[in-house]
């Protein structure tokens, strides 16, 4: 959870100048993008590796995965939409640094930084599940192949 808290611990957020703040927020919006384009390759690989299922449990996981890309994908873009948004207050904070909203507009980086780390932490428990079922898929691929082999030589 802690790979967005790319800032010493304690009250950092709150002496950090304004471009220090800007450039870890735009770390943030790099990791997103990068999160969007892992998502696309899950998809890719759901797509044209889980076609041919046909146990009812393996569409059941199948199903599930797709909800939560669907979820994921909701939540990489709302993510990425709220750190542009701060991204441009940001720049208006370096612009005029003495602004009144200083205190309130800190307080809403680290509940930014928050979320987006908590969404970190659900991609790494839907990447581990993609790659699950996707390794579960190989070695069932795997085992109908040896399985057609060994029939085709018990038939000779």
């Amino acid at each position: 959870m802690n790979k967005f808290r790319k800032r010493p611990v304690g009250d950092y957020i709150q002496k950090a100048d304004w471009h220090k703040l800007y450039a870890l927020t735009q770390n943030w919006k790099s990791e997103l993008l990068f999160y969007i384009d892992k998502h696309r390759f899950f998809r890719r690989l759901i797509d044209t590796n889980f076609g041919e299922l046909t146990q009812s449990e393996n569409l059941d996981a199948v199903r599930e995965l797709e909800i939560d890309l669907l979820e994921t994908d909701r939540r990489v873009r709302d993510l990425l939409r709220k750190t542009n948004k701060h991204l441009e207050q940001l720049a208006l904070m370096v612009e005029e640094p003495k602004r009144k909203d200083s205190r309130i507009f800190r307080i809403e980086h680290e509940h930014l930084e928050n979320e987006i780390a908590r969404f970190e932490n659900n991609f790494r428990t839907l990447r581990k599940d993609v790659f699950a079922l996707a390794e579960y898929m190989m070695e069932r691929q795997e085992m109908l192949q040896l399985d057609l082999k060994l029939n085709q030589s018990i038939s000779v």
